[in-house]
């Protein structure tokens, strides 16, 4: 595993290099969140093909389009892999009208939403799982209508898509919530490390506990996460692990190598965001074993929460640099 997990995190820094120069002007941290896109689907990236990609995602989305939002780097990135760039991006408006017919407002989180009905559901299940999603939000915002935004339409669409029963799922959440919030705290970030857990029925407790296990032990191992979003991918890693000390010390180790880098130092990408991409290339490596089906939902998963996170902290430092 590990000799091509290093090569995942080399090229991972070569196409971070690539994306930074065909989206100048976009977040730093969107050229990150490029590169872990082209890592999830193990294809090479010419930089032409990238401007392709780019051009043809332009041209699809009118200039005023939350399409065309601070998410569209990592949207381009997407386009750019796809085989048929144009039918994808055909799909994905499609999508994201049927995105907005359920009820949900325009954000810059709408991109994965209309993403994750294309990849993941029958385009004849497109408005039934739509409405559904919208009916599973209003009831987290019922719940927790302080901490509910506009990121956890994308959590209520893979909600919908993975779980049954409505209330259960909501429950299932609360539940997860309750557990973890002693840990990580009442937040916003919480409340998405509850939905990601609350897509498995099974050993709920366990997996939450295993999360705060994960967590605890990284900051012994020099690889701190703070508790904000970034957590979130500690989550998705859980599914991979049975044992959180082997979790943890795969984990650092990715961490550090990545951290040896140039360009990944606390001047250009800080020790939460590095980890985090650390996080992403592992649960990427381990998710290479999986047979095809579990091996697509869960590259699926990665790919959401790596989107939502990045795009979050892209919000949040512009909002800050505008601030100031």
């Amino acid at each position: 595993m590990w000799e091509t997990l290093q090569a995942k995190c080399e090229d991972f820094i070569i196409n971070r290099g690539t994306a930074r120069q065909v989206f100048r002007l976009s977040s730093p941290m969107m050229h990150c969140l490029c590169a872990l896109q082209i890592a999830a689907a193990d294809q090479d990236m010419p930089e032409e093909r990238l401007i392709e990609g780019k051009r043809r995602y332009k041209a699809a989305f009118h200039a005023f389009s939350a399409m065309r939002g601070i998410a569209m780097p990592g949207m381009a990135t997407l386009a750019a892999l796809e085989k048929d760039t144009d039918g994808f991006l055909s799909a994905l408006n499609r999508a994201y009208f049927e995105i907005r017919s359920a009820g949900f407002r325009a954000t810059d989180y709408q991109p994965m939403t209309a993403w994750l009905l294309v990849t993941g559901a029958s385009r004849l299940a497109w408005e039934s799982l739509a409405a559904k999603a919208r009916r599973l939000y209003l009831g987290m915002r019922e719940r927790h209508p302080f901490l509910t935004s506009g990121e956890d339409a994308c959590f209520a669409l893979l909600l919908a898509m993975e779980t049954g029963d409505e209330g259960e799922t909501l429950e299932r959440c609360e539940d997860a919530f309750r557990l973890l919030r002693e840990k990580f705290r009442v937040s916003n970030a919480t409340q998405t490390l509850a939905h990601i857990l609350a897509l498995e029925p099974e050993n709920l407790a366990e997996r939450c506990a295993n999360t705060a296990e994960l967590f605890g032990r990284l900051r012994e191992l020099r690889c701190r996460f703070k508790r904000g979003m970034e957590t979130t991918m500690l989550a998705a890693l859980t599914y991979f692990y049975t044992d959180m000390g082997v979790a943890a010390d795969d984990l650092a180790l990715t961490y550090h190598r990545l951290r040896a880098h140039r360009g990944f130092s606390m001047m250009s990408v800080g020790r939460n965001q590095c980890a985090f991409y650390a996080a992403c290339l592992l649960a990427l490596e381990k998710a290479r074993a999986l047979p095809e089906t579990e091996r697509e939902k869960m590259q699926r998963l990665i790919r959401l929460i790596a989107s939502v996170t990045v795009t979050l902290a892209a919000i949040q430092a512009a909002a800050a640099a505008a601030a100031s």
